[in-house]
């Protein structure tokens, strides 16, 4: 699986995603288990100051991630989402990708947002529901 940073501009009601860059994967022990690499952020962080200084937008616009036979809608996703558009703008998007999905004619990306309603309710750390149509736009 693979995951990363999705850069561009955010002009009104345009997201417009010019560059992307992978987040480092996690490292393995010897025991096997997965241990998360403490300078993911400065890593990408010195991936967006390399891409301004040859002037490329270096505006994070959202991140993308691979999934697995359509398994996306897990809290892990839904929190980096919630984080993404609560710290950076409303207009962030999550891009996934299924490279299991056999559509052969063409390429299938499916972007997503979490509506207002769902992130105000997030925020608030109610438990309301709120009705599944207008969790992801």
């Amino acid at each position: 699986m693979v995951a990363g940073s999705l850069l561009g501009l955010d002009q009104g009601c345009i997201l417009e995603v010019t560059h992307c860059f992978p987040f480092l994967a996690p490292s393995s022990t010897e025991d096997g288990d997965v241990e998360e690499d403490v300078d993911g952020e400065e890593y990408q962080m010195e991936m967006m100051k390399m891409l301004r200084e040859v002037n490329v937008d270096n505006n994070c616009v959202g991140w993308y991630k691979s999934i697995y036979a359509g398994s996306f809608c897990q809290a892990p996703l839904v929190e980096t989402q919630f984080s993404y558009q609560d710290n950076l703008c409303n207009n962030c998007v999550v891009l996934l990708y299924d490279p299991n999905e056999k559509n052969t004619s063409s390429l299938c990306v499916k972007a997503y947002q979490i509506s207002e309603e769902f992130v105000a309710s997030f925020r608030s750390k109610s438990n309301s529901f709120v009705a599944p149509s207008s969790t992801l736009v």
